[in-house]
């Protein structure tokens, strides 16, 4: 939304406004619901897409892989906090948290 119409947009709520203070000391019920218009936000689509393939779980110094030999891909397991009465949380390779921490020997250099 450019200046102009953000200024417009600002105009029609202040006029809108003052319409209806004239109606209400006048003593009128206001009986219809005021639309005002929203700027449109850009949005990015991905707002996690600044984390970098090195902040994943695969190289976080708390991830132990689980065996490959049990069919279960790419998985492994937390070690970041104790161990709950299910063990430690089950994590895929392409999670990350705020806990994480690199571990140099994990990460891929180019």
């Amino acid at each position: 939304m450019n200046e102009e119409e953000l200024a417009n947009m600002q105009m029609k709520v202040a006029i809108e406004a003052q319409k209806r203070a004239k109606a209400f000391a006048k003593g009128e019920a206001i009986v219809e619901r005021i639309q005002y218009p929203q700027p449109e936000m850009e949005r990015e689509k991905d707002q996690w897409k600044h984390r970098s393939k090195s902040m994943r779980c695969v190289t976080c110094m708390w991830f132990v892989n689980k065996e490959r030999d049990a069919g279960f891909g790419s998985i492994g397991r937390c070690r970041r906090h104790a161990p709950t009465m299910n063990g430690y949380p089950v994590v895929y390779t392409s999670d990350w948290c705020g806990d994480h921490r690199i571990d140099e020997n994990k990460v891929e250099t180019p």
